[in-house]
């Protein structure tokens, strides 16, 4: 049984996603088509989850960390696909993917995430939504490619997910960019 907040964080996502993700009525009944394709990104395989009219605008559906992998979308991708097509996949890692000793990085994944939308979709642009670490991927891919992306929701994403990044990042600044701890600080 889902616990309230999971109930909740589920009910806010949907309504988040339907309230920017405005397409055409009309609805076909949601047969979810499974599919393995080869990860040429992670060298290993994907598993992908499709469903609604291919004409139908296109929704990406990326899961956050966890055992149910893309299964977290389960209960939105029938609501979604009635005017949407909707692509959800397991991220390599994760659910039915290759789990390969390769590196995990945000760069890669959203690599992937390119790779798969490209597949899929072609150069249609896209609606993504992405949930913790799905939505940092989310980011990273938007970011990227801003031409591709149409709506962008992001729920209970992670700010940092090291502050050694963070450090990193405020190291190539300089201490100019540091507030004034000390009166002599910028003196140099």
């Amino acid at each position: 049984m889902p616990t309230f907040t999971a109930f909740m964080t589920r009910l806010l996502l949907l309504a988040a996603v339907l309230s920017l993700v405005q397409g055409p009525a009309g609805a076909v009944e949601a047969v979810v088509a499974e599919q393995r394709i080869a990860d040429p990104v992670f060298r290993g395989e994907a598993q992908l989850l499709i469903a609604g009219s291919p004409e139908a605008p296109p929704v990406v559906l990326i899961h956050g960390i966890g055992a149910r992998a893309a299964a977290d979308w389960d209960g939105l991708i029938p609501e979604l696909a009635r005017d949407y097509r909707v692509l959800a996949f397991d991220l390599p890692g994760f659910g039915r993917s290759s789990k390969r000793n390769e590196p995990y990085t945000p760069g890669n994944y959203a690599a992937f995430v390119r790779y798969v939308i490209e597949r899929e979709f072609g150069t249609r642009p896209v609606r993504i939504v992405g949930h913790s670490l799905g939505g940092a991927i989310a980011l990273r891919y938007a970011a990227l490619h801003p031409e591709q992306v149409t709506a962008l929701v992001l729920a209970d994403v992670p700010g940092l997910l090291h502050r050694m990044a963070y450090s990193k990042h405020l190291s190539h600044l300089g201490i100019d960019f540091l507030p004034n701890l000390y009166p002599t600080q910028n003196d140099h």
